[in-house]
């Protein structure tokens, strides 16, 4: 159902000690359940990470180099790529202290036959992947550790964390966000909906919001350069953006919303009146001109730079708050349905929230500058293995976390 009051999460804190085995989710007593250990002979495996992921693997040491990008692939790049990142979609290479295995068909590296105890790794190691030399996917992949793990455990696996299951509803009659902001439940988890990172929480001095629509798109879905007043002038804003489509022959990822502020200060206000007036001027002269978003790029020739530009770029569109906006939702208190989320919105330690690929977290202090990238150490708590349907069902999920914080 597209509006969810009432969902479960695994929630996980970073302070969390104890093991919980997994229970069912209409079981809202948090017990621990202890698992009597059978003798079991212990085999060696090697842990990897997929560094920025959160996803871990165990392999044994006699797998292969293949088998390792096979499991990094069905579990996390296909998805990540729209289900072009399969083992043998394109052609690879994993680079280890300099050397390169080029996979999955070169014949010298043969990495169906190189073994992950022959390349020389140690707790720490690093293996830089570069996948698919035309639209290029970039990453790293960490070696943790060398565990001692139960032969009965079948690998190569991915390593599953200890989660607690909680739930939140907000109390009766609070407002259902699905419904006064439509259009932002519809941008953001809607049926054509293209977005894959949603980032509504301040992440840098930067950058106050943003969500993305994946490797490949041209711009962001939404961008916010400026911090809003106010929770609720948050999701106005967002609402505001949703109304903004566009129009037939333009791809929706290449549709940029620059969303803003009721109120800015002097020296944000005058970047903002620079750059509306750019593309004010911009529109004006492509109508005078009969230029358009489709116009062929022969068309293009003996017009300006910077329109050339602006016509090869997505297409732009400015969105600001205004009184109106804001009096329409008066009488709605989201301050009250979701308290934890409005105060960690003015929380002076920059408490921001990141989801995508059925995960949430928290991260606190600004990110790093790789945008959407939380420090080490900085995220307070996430949830996994989830599949948000609606606006509602997000800041629900982010109440959870908020409140398993306070």
């Amino acid at each position: 159902h597209k509006c969810t009051h009432k969902i479960n999460l695994q929630l996980i804190i970073t302070h969390y000690t104890h093991n919980f085995a997994p229970h069912s989710p209409r079981n809202n007593n948090h017990s621990i359940i202890l698992v009597s250990k059978r003798n079991s002979k212990m085999h060696e495996a090697y842990r990897f990470e997929v560094a920025h992921e959160d996803l871990t693997f165990d392999l044994r040491p006699d797998h292969s180099l293949l088998e390792l990008m096979n499991i990094i692939c069905n579990e996390w790049l296909n998805d990540a790529r729209d289900g072009d990142g399969g083992l043998f979609d394109h052609m690879w290479i994993v680079n280890v202290s300099g050397r390169d295995f080029i996979g999955p068909f070169d014949e010298d590296s043969n990495v169906r036959a190189v073994k992950l105890r022959d390349i020389y790794l140690s707790p720490g190691s690093t293996l830089d992947v570069t996948y698919d030399m035309g639209s290029t996917t970039y990453f790293t992949v960490r070696f943790i550790s060398i565990e001692q793990i139960s032969s009965d455990v079948q690998l190569p696996r991915r390593v599953q964390k200890p989660s607690v299951a909680v739930q939140y509803a907000p109390p009766a009659g609070s407002p259902d966000l699905n419904k006064i902001f439509p259009h932002a439940d519809e941008l953001l988890f809607g049926p054509a909906s293209v977005a894959q990172w949603i980032i509504p929480f301040p992440c840098g001095r930067v950058c106050a919001g943003c969500v993305e629509a994946g490797p490949n798109a041209m711009s962001d879905v939404v961008f916010m350069p400026n911090k809003f007043e106010s929770f609720k002038e948050l999701l106005v804003a967002f609402n505001e953006a949703g109304k903004h489509q566009p129009s037939p022959g333009i791809r929706s990822d290449a549709f940029a919303r620059m969303t803003f502020p009721k109120t800015l200060n002097d020296k944000d206000e005058k970047k903002y009146n620079i750059f509306k007036k750019e593309l004010d001027e911009f529109e004006q002269y492509c109508t005078e001109n009969g230029l358009s978003d489709a116009v062929p790029l022969l068309a293009m020739a003996g017009h300006p730079q910077d329109v050339m530009y602006r016509l090869c770029g997505p297409k732009e569109v400015v969105v600001r708050v205004n009184e109106e906006n804001m009096a329409a939702v008066e009488d709605v208190n989201v301050e009250a349905a979701f308290p934890q989320c409005a105060k960690a919105y003015l929380d002076k330690r920059h408490l921001w929230i990141s989801y995508r690929r059925g995960k949430m977290m928290i991260c606190k202090g600004y990110g790093s500058s790789d945008r959407g990238i939380p420090k080490p150490g900085s995220v307070v708590a996430e949830a996994r293995q989830l599949k948000v349907h609606s606006l509602h069902e997000f800041f629900c999920v982010a109440e959870s976390l908020f409140r398993g914080l306070a």
